[in-house]
């Protein structure tokens, strides 16, 4: 759990928080529209959509740890190479390429570890194991610092070098399955070394479905779970690549002032895993995430409509209290739904629909700036579609039939 906190902090870091202070930078040397560069922060996740069934997969083939580690090569080398670009043909190629590292070594990998390992605390312990996505966002004002002192390329080179030595050895901690080492979920030590790993199971874990890809799919909460998470991502992403450069140009705040609302929306976030890591798994997880995503559409029509300071601080707060809310209960409630034995493959299909909230978001919203010269209306109009979206958590239910084979 140690290693999947500190390889999500440093994937944060380096990239999906920071990207939002890269990007006026960006754009200036490359000469480029808000679109094309916000494109690729969209088609990189659109390619980890992509990636989700066969990362599934290979999780399941190979394991966490080799997959893993060739992640975070794949991201600290593409770090390197950014540092090079000088046009959006190998921008974007690079992209791709940390994009590929940063799937490998993230949400799908590090959480089907933790769904293998935890059954009572499960999103007790997804929670822990996430925040580091939100408490690498506490860097923003220290990469901002860097990118504006030794330049961007500079920053880039660095903090590939960082990936690589400091993920290779974290993704070496990672194994797939308690019971593959003679444990059992939960920190549970079985002490009758006669019996089979399935009684032992049995004895201290209360059964869980076992769903297969294929039978989760034939579910239509698994559906609505995929458009629901989908939705929230419309809000997340367009903050994550355009909250900063939105202050600085309908603002007019500086690099460093306009990091700040994202430092409270990771503040937030961080209060917010530690809360409902601790209470969530005693509630009903689906109506947490109805009033997540409300959350979000109100904080999103507050940032487009306002130009007080105080009042974006306040929306950076609602935000980011309830992205660390929703966002450990997206891969709990599916274990809980369909089950951990084939967790990896349910939750890679699901990426290819949750994806797209994150590719459709940035790309639009950066569309809609550079057509009308501001990010007000396509702030207004995802937010609402995110507040809409709160209506497929409401129906999407725990499935009546507990399968408890893994046919498909």
């Amino acid at each position: 759990m140690i290693a999947t906190f500190v390889i999500q902090f440093m994937n944060a870091s380096l990239l999906f928080h920071s990207f939002g202070a890269y990007f006026e930078y960006l754009r200036a040397d490359l000469n480029a529209s808000r679109a094309a560069i916000s494109g690729a922060f969209s088609l990189a996740r659109m390619e980890e959509g992509l990636l989700g069934p066969l990362q599934g997969w290979l999780v399941t083939r190979f394991g966490p740890r080799k997959v893993a580690r060739l992640g975070v090569v794949f991201f600290g080398v593409g770090l390197m190479l950014f540092s090079t670009v000088n046009s959006l043909v190998l921008y974007y190629a690079v992209f791709m390429l940390m994009a590929v590292g940063t799937s490998m070594a993230g949400f799908v990998t590090l959480n089907s570890t933790i769904a293998n390992w935890f059954i009572r605390r499960r999103t007790l312990a997804m929670s822990w194991g996430q925040m580091g996505l939100p408490v690498g966002g506490l860097t923003i004002s220290i990469i901002a610092w860097a990118l504006s002192t030794y330049g961007w390329r500079s920053t880039a080179f660095v903090s590939g070098i960082i990936a690589i030595c400091l993920g290779f050895l974290l993704a070496g901690v990672l194994r797939d399955r308690p019971e593959s080492r003679g444990l059992l979920p939960d920190g549970i030590r079985p002490t009758d070394t006669n019996s089979s790993n399935e009684s032992l199971l049995s004895s201290f874990i209360p059964e869980e479905p076992q769903y297969t890809a294929t039978q989760a799919m034939r579910d239509r909460s698994f559906w609505l779970l995929s458009i629901g998470h989908a939705m929230a991502l419309f809000v997340v992403s367009v903050i994550m690549a355009h909250l900063i450069p939105h202050l600085q140009e309908d603002l007019g705040l500086s690099p460093v002032k306009a990091a700040i609302p994202v430092t409270i929306i990771i503040a937030a976030s961080i209060i917010a895993h530690s809360f409902m890591g601790i209470v969530s798994d005693k509630l009903e997880k689906r109506y947490i995430a109805v009033a997540c995503m409300v959350t979000h559409c109100v904080a999103m029509l507050m940032i487009a409509s306002t130009s007080s300071i105080i009042l974006i601080y306040f929306a950076a707060f609602l935000h980011g209290s309830a992205w660390g809310t929703r966002g450990p209960l997206m891969a709990s409630i599916r274990a809980e739904y369909f089950g951990r034995k084939h967790f990896a493959s349910i939750i890679g299909y699901s990426s290819l629909i949750v994806m797209s909230g994150a590719v459709i978001g940035p790309i639009f919203s950066g569309l809609m700036a550079d057509n009308l010269g501001s990010y007000r209306p396509g702030f207004v109009i995802l937010g609402l579609l995110t507040g809409i979206g709160s209506i497929a958590f409401v129906f999407a239910r725990k499935p009546a039939t507990n399968i408890a084979t893994a046919t498909s």
